[in-house]
């Protein structure tokens, strides 16, 4: 365990799986709470059409840069207080496109290691529910993916995964 505690606060991990989800239809957004700000370390296409911004936009910026006047100050609170936590906290919030324009975004972020990983889902007419239903299916792949690769061999308890 401590050995997987250690090798989530490395980045290594993360660059492995980032490029997995790069192309996934969920609006994911990889930062980094070590740092002050939160600095995004990685977004995907799907994060960067939601909002508007370019890859390189985004990347090093604070997350602060979704904030806007429209965003609720208790939920960014609720946001930076559980931002460590291991367990998946879902909330909602308005945050900004890069055009200002407010997004309400419905929002799931767990804590692996050093860094947050967050999914997003804007409101929208076209949000089926079984889209809603998909970020707990890829926070649980997330975390699979990240330990499975830290552990020596593959213990006997590990289950093989079926289907990626």
């Amino acid at each position: 365990e401590s050995f997987l505690q250690d090798y989530l606060l490395e980045r290594s991990w993360l660059d492995r799986v980032c490029p997995i989800f790069h192309d996934h239809p969920v609006p994911l957004c990889f930062t980094d709470t070590a740092k002050s700000g939160l600095p995004i370390v990685s977004a995907n296409k799907a994060f960067c059409r939601m909002f508007g911004f370019s890859e390189s936009e985004l990347i090093g910026s604070h997350f602060s840069i979704l904030h806007g006047s429209c965003s609720e100050v208790q939920q960014q609170t609720l946001m930076l207080s559980k931002i460590r936590s291991n367990e998946t906290v879902k909330f909602s919030i308005t945050l900004q496109s890069k055009s200002k324009k407010p997004l309400f975004d419905l929002v799931a972020q767990k804590a692996v290691g050093s860094y947050s990983i967050s999914a997003h889902f804007a409101k929208s007419k076209h949000l089926g529910v079984e889209v809603l239903n998909m970020v707990d299916d890829v926070l649980i792949f997330l975390s699979y993916l990240v330990k499975a690769p830290a552990l020596p061999s593959r213990p006997s308890w590990l289950p093989t995964p079926i289907v990626v």
